[in-house]
């Protein structure tokens, strides 16, 4: 029944204050392509994920995903139809600490604003200005896209997307590349191109972490296993087999191995051997006790176990 639509105001690029009786179990997906429908001037070859829909006075895209009921969205409500490249960055939420962590060369990617592009530098000031994962180094061949992969934050999740059908990504161990939008979990792997450079995505949530640290993780890597990331989150940080802040099991000597600090007036991190396995930086042994300083992309050895530093 008519009773059960709403109508709200679109403004679709020139086609300003469009009245529109929707219901409000559609998805902002659907409306999209409703939009299309009727537009005939409008680019289909970028389809859906190729246009944004935000409210007025807001820049973040509303989530494709969700219908206007759980978006909240009222009789009279004004929207704005656009394309999804051409919104401006907005910083992440206050609190959030989000990065990728490439694992070849163990190069941290921070992410500070969204929408943020994965790919190669562009002459496009747009993309440019939302590029930031930066994969040429490790692209020797150009098969990265320079706008490969788009993450986004929809309501309170980081989702992401492959931008064209021949630029594959791939989530986790999945074989097959991604078709939608994917929301993604702390953690979680992403696969870029044919090559599948790997980059795990991290969200750390203002709790989690200690506001003095600068970001720094330890890439755990045991042969013939698939290196696990952690995050160095507070300090002292303590690895060992018992009571501490990364319990190793495998490690059979002393219950504290070794301790990871951030020495805030020298802003740096240092390590100390506490056991008496004995702990080494880059193939050197380090006195026990002592204190030394780790740079980035550090390898630490310690048990048949080896860590690889990194840190911004």
């Amino acid at each position: 029944m008519n009773d059960d639509y709403i109508e709200i105001l679109i403004d679709v690029f020139d086609n300003v204050c469009q009245h529109a009786k929707v219901l409000p179990s559609i998805t902002i997906g659907q409306l999209i392509n409703e939009i299309l429908d009727e537009f005939d001037d409008l680019d289909r070859s970028l389809k859906t994920e190729g246009y944004a829909i935000t409210m007025r006075g807001h820049d973040v895209p509303l989530d494709a995903r969700k219908t206007l009921a759980e978006l909240n969205i009222h009789k009279d409500d004004e929207l704005i139809f656009q394309y999804a490249n051409r919104i401006g960055r907005q910083p992440i939420p206050i609190g959030d600490r989000v990065f990728f962590q490439e694992t070849i060369h163990n190069t941290i990617y921070p992410m500070l604003w969204q929408p943020a592009l994965i790919g190669r530098p562009s002459s496009d000031m747009t993309d440019s200005l939302l590029l930031a994962v930066d994969l040429q180094a490790l692209d020797p061949k150009r098969v990265i896209s320079r706008r490969h992969a788009r993450v986004m934050i929809y309501g309170d999740d980081y989702s992401i997307e492959a931008l064209q059908a021949a630029n594959p990504v791939y989530l986790n161990l999945e074989p097959e590349p991604i078709r939608e939008v994917r929301t993604l979990e702390n953690g979680d792997i992403i696969r870029v191109g044919k090559s599948k450079i790997p980059l795990i995505f991290v969200r750390l949530r203002i709790q989690d972490y200690d506001l003095s640290l600068p970001i720094a993780t330890l890439l755990i890597e045991k042969t013939g296993e698939q290196s696990q990331l952690v995050c160095i989150t507070q300090t002292p940080f303590s690895i060992g087999h018992a009571s501490c802040t990364l319990n190793l099991p495998y490690l059979d000597s002393m219950p504290h191995n070794m301790e990871i600090i951030y020495n805030q007036s020298a802003k740096v991190f240092q390590i100390s051997d506490r056991g008496r396995t004995g702990v080494t930086i880059n193939g050197a042994r380090i006195s026990h006790l002592s204190q030394n300083i780790l740079e980035p992309n550090s390898l630490i050895e310690l048990g048949g176990c080896r860590f690889r530093f990194s840190s911004l």
